[in-house]
């Protein structure tokens, strides 16, 4: 019989060099053997048990009559010595040979527990050992493998050979086969035991299966006496805790007899390392293996109890096996097999770059998800451009999926690093389709997925040809740019295709649509992720107060400003509304001064502004809204005398022609305007009675109404709608927010601006980007009234309506006032998380109120 690893170290010491001092306490002596056959008369060693008594327990130690410990004394303690000798006094009437001297040394065995703690790096993952134990002891209640009967009593207990073996010393001499003189294999399969109770064999058997062991005062004498026989060192320790907490006890409380501990559950965290090592020890030694992998030329003799635990999977290939025990496994090189094998046994996974690829895949086909969970762990470790597609595919099997999607979003992420390396032109034609159509994939413009495409199809040209127009659609060919579409459509390889030229024309027809503006809503379809939210900022005043016409947006993944085509009209003082991707700036005056019906509309596809019909009241100081995809302007005035207009106007971009609209009940100035539910809300101007107004259109009544239920200190500059929630931004010198729901009624402030005291910021614009409220530009004012000063700013801030957060971000690259600010959407790339603008961007917490 081989020994295991920890054995073999201590044996390969010097004869001088001491043993370390252990956790548990063992004995050194050979087992007793009588007829060859080492086993202690449990007779004997029960003669005399009616002078023990039990203890009862210490205060506070007992909870619904049962408690649950475990050995936590550090290695090599000592402390309990002491204290252990009245209960080896009490053992030593028993007949027991168990000394305090003897107690302090290690036996040398095979299966100890010792062995597992002096070697538990042997055993990388003590919750995998946990879990094998677990289903062998499934499989033993279940009868599953068995191969082994015990008899004790009227009871039979059905077990497992290599289990018990790897447990126990006894079992390990009492249940191998023996040869005869004539070389004659007698296998057994059965045991007797007398003179023992089978409940305590039955507990000690649960202990080997589960690492748990029930102790009574009833059964304790008779588990230790079974413990020491069987040579289960852990549970005679237990046992040995067990009498010496009964023994303290006593002395503190002997008059109450109810404090007397009624039974605890031992559990051992060692003992599932130990069972690992023993199975182990037993494969390299050949003992009861029962069945063979064949990998190629090699074979590797393993145990089907074991191999069981894998997964289903591999019991459905172990019945695969011939009359001789030998299952083959195809596909698989013979070191990963014996890897993984290993890794069954020992929990321990010898994973490296040059062979992690097939250990996951021969991992993932045996369902043996522990060990794919290890090499998904590892690759992801080794995830870069030049691999990543093939650890994609490589992770394509069952128990892989989060592999498989870390794999991807990698590839996605960094799709511009990714087609320089040939994994990229080796994938299939289905493959590079859901790469390239994937709404995650990391662009700036769909120019680059036709590029890439069209290096894959040159790669090997006369076989990928055929398959260019399922490819190229792909490609979000109306997203791209009417420049870059028409450089497709005049590309060799798609002008000699006719697939290719009807998704041209497709393409060219709802651009058209676009340019037109004849469509209820975006023809195109879905868009990808990294088509994303933008600040679109335009003219205004510049610190000099003239107006400037240019037009730029806010990169937030590049954190920088991009020109875009600078504003062609004459307006000034007019309002921006965005709709359908486009930008619409409407009415104001002309810069001569009169008042301007003018409007226009940037294309956000062309780049390109275009103007579309006239408002019929022009005006000032209104305001700007979008309900159902009609544009609604409201209020303002059309002299200098500050009456207020009630009259309202709406667009309809598909008819482009404005209508009156039912009037309001209160005329008002620069209000703030939102839509919320079919519902567009202006808010600003005063009451009767002095209140701020909120003003309601309904659109299935047709009919405007007065929301009374809300109470606001101060007209706010700016207002909009974030998941279903209304939040208005201050005024001049206010510059808290507030939020309002419609559904509810209710309304609260929550948050404040950060300003300098003293300070007033006005004119300046806001819009919602990714959920959030960006302020930009402005104009301060600092001092009295009499001696104020005003400075224009090109600064940002930030709020964030989950974190009730102000955050001052990166800068404007001018300062501007009265200037437009609006939310559209262009190719930017994937987000980066929170972060945009500015990357030492300063953040402060608003106190609630």
């Amino acid at each position: 019989m081989g020994c295991c690893h920890s054995c073999r170290c201590r044996k390969s010491k010097s004869a001088s060099e001491p043993e370390p001092a252990s956790h548990y306490i063992y004995s050194n002596n050979p087992i007793p053997e009588k007829n060859h056959i080492p086993f202690t008369d449990m007779q004997m060693q029960l003669t005399g048990s009616q002078d023990l008594h039990i203890i009862p327990p210490a205060n506070g130690n007992i909870k619904d009559g049962q408690s649950t410990i475990g050995s936590t004394k550090p290695r090599g303690s000592n402390v309990s010595l002491a204290k252990r000798s009245s209960a080896f006094y009490r053992l030593s009437k028993l007949g027991s040979d168990f000394s305090i001297g003897e107690s302090i040394r290690t036996d040398g065995s095979t299966w100890t527990v010792a062995s597992s703690i002096n070697d538990q790096k042997e055993v990388d993952d003590p919750n995998y050992a946990a879990d094998v134990l677990t289903k062998l002891n499934r499989f033993r209640h279940a009868n599953k493998y068995t191969d082994f009967t015990i008899y004790v009593g009227n009871l039979t207990f059905r077990c497992h050979k290599v289990v018990l073996s790897a447990t126990s010393r006894f079992f390990a001499l009492n249940i191998c086969d023996e040869v005869t003189e004539e070389g004659e294999v007698i296998i057994k399969h059965d045991m007797t035991l007398n003179d023992i109770r089978p409940d305590v064999v039955g507990l000690l058997l649960d202990y080997i299966y589960t690492a748990r062991l029930m102790i009574s005062g009833e059964n304790v004498v008779d588990l230790l006496t079974a413990a020491q026989c069987f040579y289960l060192h852990s549970a005679e320790q237990a046992c040995q805790e067990f009498l010496e907490r009964q023994d303290n006890r006593s002395r503190n409380s002997i008059t109450d007899s109810s404090k007397i501990m009624a039974e605890y559950t031992f559990e051992q965290p060692y003992h599932v390392n130990e069972i690992l090592l023993g199975l182990n020890d037993q494969r390299f030694d050949n003992r009861f293996v029962d069945v063979t992998l064949c990998a190629g030329e090699e074979e590797l003799p393993c145990h089907r109890v074991v191999l069981a635990t894998v997964d289903s999977a591999m019991e459905e290939r172990l019945q695969t096996a011939d009359e001789t025990g030998r299952v083959k496994i195809t596909d698989v090189s013979a070191p990963v097999m014996r890897m993984i094998v290993n890794y069954t046994y020992t929990s321990k996974l010898e994973v490296c770059e040059e062979n992690a690829k097939e250990a996951l895949v021969l991992a993932s086909t045996l369902r043996h998800e522990s060990a794919v969970r290890k090499c998904s762990e590892f690759l992801k470790t080794m995830l870069d451009p030049a691999n990543c597609l093939s650890i994609q595919r490589s992770a394509s099997g069952p128990s892989c999926e989060l592999l498989h999607k870390v794999a991807t979003k990698f590839a996605l992420k960094n799709f511009r690093e990714v087609i320089k390396y040939e994994e990229f032109l080796d994938l299939s034609p289905q493959e590079l389709v859901d790469y390239l159509g994937d709404d995650n994939l990391n662009l700036f413009s769909e120019e680059e997925a036709y590029k890439a495409l069209i290096r894959w199809i040159k790669h090997d040209f006369e076989a990928r040809k055929e398959h260019l127009p399922f490819a190229l659609k792909s490609i979000r060919l109306p997203y791209a740019s009417p420049k870059v579409l028409d450089a497709v459509a005049e590309d060799p390889l798609v002008k000699e295709c006719e697939g290719c030229q009807d998704l041209i024309l497709e393409s060219r027809a709802i651009h058209i649509l676009i340019r037109d503006g004849k469509q209820k809503s975006d023809p195109r379809m879905r868009p990808r992720k990294s088509f994303a939210d933008v600040t679109f900022v335009i003219g205004g005043r510049n610190k000099n107060q003239q107006w400037i016409p240019d037009t730029s947006y806010y990169d937030n993944i590049r954190r920088k400003w991009f020109p875009l085509e600078p504003f062609p009209g004459s307006n000034t003082e007019y309002k921006v509304v965005a709709l359908s991707n486009d930008v619409y700036v409407i009415s104001g005056r002309f810069r001569e001064g009169q008042l301007c019906g003018n409007v226009w509309r940037y294309n956000s596809l062309f780049d390109e502004w275009t103007e579309v019909a006239s408002i019929h009241l022009p005006r000032v100081s209104h305001g700007v809204g979008v309900l159902q995809d009609l544009i609604y302007v409201v209020g303002g005035r059309v002299d200098k005398s500050n009456e207020p207009l009630q009259e309202v106007e709406r667009y309809c971009r598909q008819t482009n022609q404005w209508k009156k609209s039912e009037s309001m009940t209160y005329g008002v100035l620069d209000p703030v305007v939102t839509s919320h539910s079919r519902r567009l809300y202006v808010v600003g101007g005063l009451s009767e009675e002095g209140q701020v107004l909120v003003q309601c259109f309904h659109l299935d009544k047709n009919a405007w109404t007065v929301i009374k239920d809300v109470s606001l200190p101060f007209e706010p500059r700016f207002g909009a709608t974030v998941k279903s929630k209304i939040y208005l931004v201050g005024g001049k010198t206010e510059y808290q927010v507030q939020v309002y729901n419609p559904n509810k009624g209710e309304d609260k402030m929550i948050g404040e601006m950060q300003h300098a005291e003293g300070h007033a910021r006005e004119l300046y614009s806001a819009t919602v980007t990714n959920r959030k409220i960006d302020v930009t530009g402005g104009q301060w004012t600092v001092g009295t009234i009499e001696d104020a000063l005003t400075i224009a700013t090109n600064s940002v801030e930030q709020y964030d309506p989950l974190t009730n957060e102000w955050t001052v971000l990166g800068p404007m690259p001018r300062a501007l006032t009265f200037h437009g600010c609006v939310t559209i959407k262009m190719y930017i790339g994937l987000p980066k998380g929170t972060d945009s603008w500015s990357s030492n961007k300063k953040s402060y917490q608003i106190s609630r109120k």
